[in-house]
């Protein structure tokens, strides 16, 4: 369980982060920019440090790395998108692809999706897989 916490340093203001398999840790910035530690190891899980995700808006809230490699995220507004093209020599993909529906939370887990709706409904996708 380890004794203490230790500071990372990040590029940002993080206010979420979310690790996924092969040491993926992915995170969201307080000006709404999703971020990804790249080339982490076992002995050095910090890697060569956080790269900002290029994207055409900076407005997400929540970002979610499951155990499959699977990683999604949510904006501000409610909109859901997959990342596509993540493969163990490009853990930070190529491209986010809009998912239908409107949620205000993610989670990843190995079968399934899972959400919270403005509503505060819980909701499942079934069937995301690689």
């Amino acid at each position: 369980m380890g004794t203490t916490w230790e500071i990372v340093d990040a590029p940002a203001d993080m206010k979420q982060i979310s690790c996924g398999a092969n040491m993926q840790l992915w995170g969201v910035s307080s000006d709404g920019k999703t971020w990804i530690i790249q080339n982490p190891t076992r002995s050095n899980p910090q890697g060569t440090g956080f790269v900002a995700i290029q994207q055409a808006e900076n407005d997400d809230c929540n970002v979610a790395a499951g155990q499959t490699g699977e990683v999604w995220k949510v904006t501000k507004s409610g909109s859901i998108f997959r990342r596509q093209g993540i493969v163990s020599l490009n853990l930070s993909g190529d491209s986010w692809s809009e998912v239908d529906g409107n949620l205000k939370q993610v989670s990843v887990g190995n079968w399934d999706t899972w959400g919270v709706t403005k509503f505060h409904e819980v909701v499942r996708r079934s069937g995301v897989s690689r």
